[in-house]
């Protein structure tokens, strides 16, 4: 007896469905021609007893296809062929592993954790370091992506409300990582090497949102706009989520530098966030946030300042001795530079008479005592003005022609000077370049200073 047998999962579940021949195992299509071409001999089995069916082929096939969906970001066909392997193998942790990453919407979050938990229950113990970081990683780049989508939809001024839900719904998820307890109890947070990067990143979003929706609110303010206005109701909601993201940062983060600079932002944003208020009319003003967080948010703030003395000064050490560890370690190279360092600044000691005249003349033109040709006309023009205001003011009475004339003059040199103004800064550039120019030896005296920059930076800089 002849039987299709498929080619991609070794099925022989396949029926026509219209023109085309399906492959009910794994989807695969086959034209009539195609489908001829894999006709095989199942033939006819007498078979008595317990009979063990070898589906390991499939499953191989099977998972060779949803991992090339996943790689085409094609997570429908990928959930198709996993679910499939599921139906063979429902303990399969790779497919179980795969299916947590399948499931990329933020509406399904929760499913994604749970195919990650069962397959951390499902994996042999010999495994389960590597799944372990298989999981993280994959958590950690999909919270990055969901924080790109959060900046790329906040380039609108206005929030549509689709937008705030799946915000919302993203910070939500990127604020509490691992949130399920299996999660928690394998997926360790001290893991930094891993976290910290995302940490950063969520920082640097954190800084960026927080700043515009404040900025966004200030500006109502000053217009004197009394009504809660739709976009200070978002902005204001937003605030309340980057307030959690930075406690989040600062709960988590194993990274003392992160840490630092989280709570510097958070008691930075806390003096400007506690204090917008909207006038509500009556004379009276209302917080645009709850009064609950703003308690929790001052409360908070008054923590993180009794402890960022501290731990400036843990960290100040920390890099202090990794560096004096690093150079401990890297003698040599140590003293290279160090050697490297003092003939560089002989050479540079040994050429500085020959431009010293031209420093003096740099100096000159930055304290404004060599002027630009820019400075040279605002002086003249303010002793014109001086003494157009002296001729008025010896005016009598009856020179009222006058008198307008001169104001029009004044008026007219002033909207000069404030034309001319922004050219200084300019011109003092181009002063100092055309001095520097004009000697060879600057040059080499630029090119040094650079070298000796670089070398100290490498011996002061972090480790």
């Amino acid at each position: 007896m002849k039987k299709i047998v498929c080619e991609m999962c070794c099925s022989n579940d396949v029926i026509k469905d219209g023109e085309f021949y399906v492959c009910q195992a794994c989807g695969t299509k086959y034209t009539v021609e195609s489908a001829r071409s894999l006709l095989k001999d199942i033939g006819t089995l007498d078979i008595k007893g317990k009979v063990e069916i070898d589906s390991s082929n499939q499953v191989e096939s099977l998972t060779a296809m949803a991992n090339n969906a996943l790689s085409l970001n094609n997570y429908k066909d990928a959930l198709n062929y996993i679910e499939k392997i599921l139906a063979i193998d429902p303990q399969n942790y790779n497919a179980l592993f795969l299916k947590g990453k399948a499931i990329n919407g933020i509406y399904t979050l929760k499913d994604k954790y749970n195919a990650f938990s069962y397959a951390l229950q499902c994996v042999p113990s010999e495994k389960e370091s590597a799944l372990i970081e298989d999981i993280t990683s994959h958590l950690v780049a999909f919270y990055s992506s969901l924080l790109d989508e959060c900046a790329k939809e906040y380039n609108t001024d206005v929030i549509v409300d689709r937008q705030r839900v799946e915000y919302e719904r993203a910070v939500e998820n990127i604020s509490n990582p691992f949130n399920t307890d299996i999660l928690k109890e394998k997926i360790k947070l001290d893991k930094g090497e891993v976290l910290n990067p995302f940490f950063k990143k969520t920082l640097d979003f954190a800084k960026k949102e927080g700043e515009r929706s404040i900025q966004t609110i200030k500006k109502v303010i000053k217009k004197n706009e009394s009504l809660w206005c739709n976009p200070c109701a978002i902005e204001s909601k937003n605030i309340e989520i980057i307030f959690a993201f930075l406690d989040g940062i600062i709960k988590y983060t194993t990274d003392l530098a992160i840490k630092v600079d989280a709570i510097e932002l958070y008691v930075d944003f806390s003096k400007d966030a506690c204090k917008l208020k909207y006038y509500r009319g009556a004379n009276i003003y209302t917080s645009f946030l709850d009064d609950r967080i703003i308690e929790n948010i001052e409360k908070n703030a008054t923590l993180y300042k009794n402890q960022i003395t501290s731990l400036k000064k843990e960290l100040d050490n920390k890099r202090k001795e990794s560096t004096k560890k690093y150079w401990k370690e890297h003698s040599e190279e140590k003293k290279a530079l160090e050697e490297k360092l003092v003939s560089l600044e002989e050479e540079l000691n040994n050429i500085k008479p020959s431009i010293q005249k031209s420093i003096n003349e740099i100096k000159n033109v930055a304290n404004g005592e060599m002027k630009t040709a820019a400075q040279l006309f605002i002086d003249e023009s303010m002793e014109k003005i001086k003494n157009l205001s002296l001729e008025k003011s010896k005016l009598g009475i009856f020179k009222g022609k006058r008198k307008a004339e001169i104001d029009k003059e004044i008026e007219a040199l002033r909207r000069e000077i404030e034309k001319t103004r922004p050219n200084i800064t300019k011109q003092k550039v181009e002063l100092q370049n055309e001095i520097r120019s004009s000697n060879p030896d600057f040059i080499k005296f630029d090119k040094l200073n650079e070298e000796i920059k670089n070398i100290n930076e490498e011996l002061t800089k972090d480790r």
